[in-house]
């Protein structure tokens, strides 16, 4: 665990209040009701959480059949099987080992090379602003390949992406959970991004 709670307490989002939680749990989806307003109380109202779940439950739809209750039912049964119980915004530890149990869910139903590509952001620092250029040369991507991945891994709420500017930043509870995943790898990623940016300077 020590990668996560290397971490402090300026990397939290702001907790909402109950009523902005579920907008933002809710934004893009049909009314839910109590069914969000259960899934955001168990989320602990924790913005970057929401954010998460929100892009989830939309993607779940938008591939499925399943209406809005049972998408958040399938939600919540994957919530359970990596016993992610109800945040308590108030223990920061709390929050770090829901990071953790929730981002596995997201892991779990990545294709396999996006989400190898995903966990070889680890090499890269929380926070910064990453250019376009040097993950697509990590990945060994072309441009428009490397775009169109940043998208997805956006609209999953998994990085955030400037298309303008051409960069990536990785949220600090991401940023941690993706250097625990490849602690191993790191020091091979590492002298791999050593040589692309000695390549490009």
């Amino acid at each position: 665990m020590a990668a996560m709670t290397a971490m402090n307490d300026e990397s939290f989002d702001p907790c909402l209040t109950p009523d902005e939680a579920v907008a933002l749990l809710g934004e893009g989806l049909p009314s839910g009701g109590a069914s969000l307003e259960a899934l955001a109380h168990r989320l602990g109202y924790w913005p970057l959480f929401l954010q998460i779940v929100n892009r989830q439950l939309r993607e779940t739809m938008r591939g499925s059949a399943l209406d809005l209750a049972e998408a958040v039912q399938e939600m919540t049964k994957a919530l359970d099987a990596v016993d992610l119980v109800e945040v308590d915004a108030r223990e920061p530890e709390t929050v770090h080992v829901a990071a953790v149990r929730l981002l596995v869910v997201i892991l779990r139903s990545l294709p396999d090379r996006d989400r190898d590509r995903w966990l070889d952001l680890a090499v890269f620092p929380a926070s910064q602003a990453i250019p376009l250029a040097t993950v697509r040369s990590l990945w060994g991507l072309d441009r428009a390949e490397a775009r169109q991945l940043c998208r997805r891994l956006s609209d999953l709420g998994l990085l955030d992406f400037d298309g303008w500017a051409a960069t990536v930043r990785l949220h600090p509870l991401v940023s941690c959970f993706l250097a625990r995943r490849r602690h191993a790898e790191l020091p091979a990623l590492r002298s791999r991004l050593q040589e692309i940016q000695r390549a490009g300077s």
